[in-house]
């Protein structure tokens, strides 16, 4: 989470710079791919084994949720000032866009190093 939320930041910081565009996206996706295999994993070490399939389906709603939610709000953040029928979108709402990604990521990385795993879930 942490990686996402700095790539989101590189992106609100310098949103036209080539060099910030491929930077930022690979922080992003690979914090993104090392966040969801990493939840995976801890579900299966701290929930208990015959709730284990259980945890990994409640992880997965969560998760669709979240992208459920999430699309629309980027989608009235990068909307929002725009007028007519080929409006073009300001460079402004993008940045707003990615500084509320960076906000939930950093988030969501602090409220996760506070987890107090059980004793030998953490090998």
């Amino acid at each position: 989470m942490g990686l996402m939320g700095l790539g989101a930041l590189g992106l609100t910081i310098w949103p036209a710079a080539l060099w910030s565009l491929f930077h930022s996206f690979c922080e992003v996706s690979i914090g993104i791919g090392a966040g969801f295999s990493a939840i995976s994993q801890v579900i299966a070490r701290v929930a208990p084994v015959d709730e284990v399939a259980a945890a990994g389906g409640l992880n997965q709603v969560i998760r669709t949720i979240g992208q459920a939610a999430g699309a629309p709000a980027a989608s009235a953040i990068l909307a929002a000032g725009t007028t007519g029928s080929r409006a073009v979108i300001p460079i402004g709402n993008y940045q707003h866009a990615f500084a509320v990604a960076a906000v939930c990521a950093c988030t969501a990385a602090v409220l996760g190093a506070g987890l107090k795993l059980p004793r030998g879930a953490d090998a």
